[in-house]
């Protein structure tokens, strides 16, 4: 709790320290535990706050290769962790695997029928990487789904989230007034 705590109000480097004395004594408690996992979700977390990309990378692929298996028993965490993994991929450049990924992650969110503010950010970043990509169109859908998805949880108009997305789909369909107003 406390690492978390510490994460969330971006004092990263003492989330470490209190996530590495979690880890010393998860250490000892045998790898099925239900925390473990946590803790090593939390520890990604917190290599992503400190900038350890490539530790946190390899993080992240341990936790969804022990949730692979049977990704219904725990279906949140696992979209959840796809996100996050995917939106690393895509900040270290690899383009491909973050699209995979969140690919998946957005399949994953529907299968369960999970609205929410990650499957709204998965399908916002797969807009970014179809922009990139030159492919307009399919960044307008999925930013639209983003937008909608958001819609649904009935986030407010104002929200930094929403107004970036409504946005970038503003300046997709040419309506330039409209995306400064976003903006």
């Amino acid at each position: 709790g406390a690492s978390w705590a510490l994460l969330a109000s971006n004092r990263t480097d003492q989330a470490k320290v209190k996530i590495d004395e979690c880890r010393s004594i998860m250490g000892s408690v045998p790898m099925e535990h239900e925390l473990h996992q946590e803790v090593m979700l939390l520890y990604a977390d917190v290599l992503v706050g400190v900038c350890d990309y490539q530790r946190a990378k390899s993080c992240f692929e341990d936790i969804l290769a022990k949730l692979r298996p049977d990704p219904e028993s725990k279906p949140i965490d696992f979209g959840t962790v796809l996100y996050k993994f995917g939106r690393l991929c895509f900040v270290l450049g690899d383009t491909e695997l973050a699209r995979r990924t969140l690919d998946e992650c957005v399949r994953w969110k529907l299968q369960i029928d999970e609205k929410s503010r990650v499957l709204s950010a998965a399908l916002g970043i797969l807009g970014d990487i179809n922009w990139e990509l030159g492919r307009t169109a399919a960044a307008k859908e999925r930013y639209e789904a983003a937008v909608s998805t958001l819609h649904s949880l009935r986030c407010a108009e104002q929200h930094l989230d929403y107004r970036l997305l409504q946005g970038k789909v503003q300046f997709l369909r040419n309506d330039i007034a409209k995306c400064r107003e976003s903006f």
